[in-house]
């Protein structure tokens, strides 16, 4: 691909040239991941930083364009340093990622996901509540998780308005309704007790009916004192 790349760089803009190094050199640092090659990871995922942020934008459309594969590659490079192990990294990259495109929703859930597996779950839940404010997309991802951290700062009456707040957003998320019957029992609340517990069945006999979950859900339900698996790099 690389070769091919090079074939056509005469006839190709220094735009278009910058756009495709960069995402080669993204999709490139799938095969030394794979291989557990750390070194050869950071080397393709620098280089695709180094094209992106070197794309013109010398027109409104060339700024659209390359802060949008700059985006792109920043997500990327949060899996990265998670893959690494390297929260810091990672919260640092979460952070220019919602300064990038501080209206988009999905770059919270990533900042809250970092701070997660950081453990650090008072400032995750801040950045989930910013991505519920932002939705949609993802309020329901954003409304389950916020749950999941209160929950860990031992707030289970705030959990429990989450997790409605989720099945608001998303009535078949089973995830949410299997929280939510867990904490408002702990918590005594019995009407909504009784409810979930219908909620939970009735999800159940769809996922039954149809051999599958209700409905494929986006993240992963982990309460978040669990570590957090990193995703690949790219």
């Amino acid at each position: 691909f690389l070769a091919a790349i090079e074939e056509i760089k005469p006839s190709l803009s220094s735009y278009a040239h910058m756009q495709l190094m960069s995402l080669y050199h993204r999709v490139g640092g799938f095969v030394p991941m794979m291989q557990q090659d750390k070194v050869g990871v950071v080397r393709e995922m620098t280089l695709s930083e180094q094209y992106a942020v070197a794309m013109p934008r010398d027109t409104p459309e060339h700024l659209i364009g390359a802060d949008e594969m700059t985006y792109y590659m920043l997500e990327s490079r949060v899996k990265e340093a998670l893959w690494l192990g390297d929260t810091a990294l990672a919260a640092d990259r979460a952070h220019r990622l919602t300064m990038l495109s501080p209206n988009d929703p999905r770059g919270w859930l990533t900042f809250g996901q970092v701070l997660v597996v950081a453990h650090d779950y008072e400032k995750a839940l801040q950045r989930y509540m910013t991505a519920a404010r932002l939705a949609p997309p993802g309020a329901e991802v954003a409304h389950f998780m916020a749950g999941q951290c209160h929950e860990a700062l031992g707030d289970s009456e705030s959990a429990c308005s989450a997790y409605l707040s989720a099945l608001d957003a998303d009535p078949l998320a089973i995830s949410a309704a299997e929280s939510l019957l867990t904490v408002a029992s702990s918590i005594g609340a019995s009407g909504i007790l009784a409810w979930a517990s219908q909620h939970c069945e009735s999800l159940r006999r769809i996922a039954d009916s149809r051999g599958l979950p209700p409905r494929p859900e986006f993240y992963r339900q982990a309460r978040p004192h669990d570590t957090v698996g990193g995703s690949p790099p790219v």
